[in-house]
């Protein structure tokens, strides 16, 4: 009976062999000692404190987060500030309690799962470029090793997902006349999109000294 306690409670011998043998066995009974939802090693004015450290950061037009990590940094950075009012202590004040101090609060947002191709300080691509047309051609490259070759293979892939269309080509290196010549290559043979998405590479952008692609 014992041993099942521990293995499935995840409890100390010690501590079932004491509740076990203790004459007090009451579950309904709470004998903690603080109220329930009462915190024990915070004050209400802590809980107060980082709700207006939230609310501080933003409304302020120099803050980029306003998420934990950011209330807790300000929030040592401004402890000397925090020394008058007796009850709070910003030393003692970690993550988890920040995070349920704004879930109490309701000013944690939910954890949303990560969409593939979406940037969240950039809102990139989804709103941005969805707003440009609906037909996007997307390109990149791909390098691929062939066994028996020291240099690699270069190709450009396009896609385009609103018609399920994808199409790859082998090129020399991957460089901006390369881009260019086979983007038109792509435009005379299949159709000219409303946009074309591509990431920051030189061979994109340009570089510092070249010409930027056009």
């Amino acid at each position: 009976m014992k041993k099942d306690i521990v293995r499935k409670e995840r409890l100390s011998w010690d501590f079932v062999i004491q509740w076990t043998q203790s004459k007090n066995q009451d579950f309904e009974k709470d004998e903690r000692g603080w109220r329930k939802g009462k915190t024990r090693t915070h004050t209400d004015d802590e809980k107060q404190l980082i709700k207006n450290t939230r609310e501080e950061l933003e409304r302020s037009d120099d803050k980029l987060y306003i998420g934990p990590k950011a209330i807790l940094k300000y929030l040592l950075e401004n402890n000397n500030q925090d020394k008058q009012n007796k009850n709070t202590d910003s030393t003692k004040i970690n993550l988890s309690f920040i995070k349920s101090v704004l879930k109490e609060f309701g000013l944690s947002k939910p954890h949303q799962k990560r969409k593939r191709g979406l940037s969240k300080y950039q809102n990139y691509p989804k709103q941005l470029i969805s707003e440009i047309g609906s037909l996007i051609l997307e390109i990149d490259f791909i390098q691929r090793f062939i066994k028996g070759q020291t240099k690699p293979v270069h190709f450009i892939a396009f896609s385009c997902k609103s018609l399920s269309l994808k199409q790859y080509r082998r090129i020399s290196a991957q460089t901006n006349e390369n881009v260019k010549e086979e983007l038109k290559w792509f435009f005379d043979n299949f159709f000219i999109p409303d946009a074309v998405k591509m990431d920051n590479g030189l061979a994109f952008i340009g570089s510092n000294s070249a010409k930027k692609t056009n």
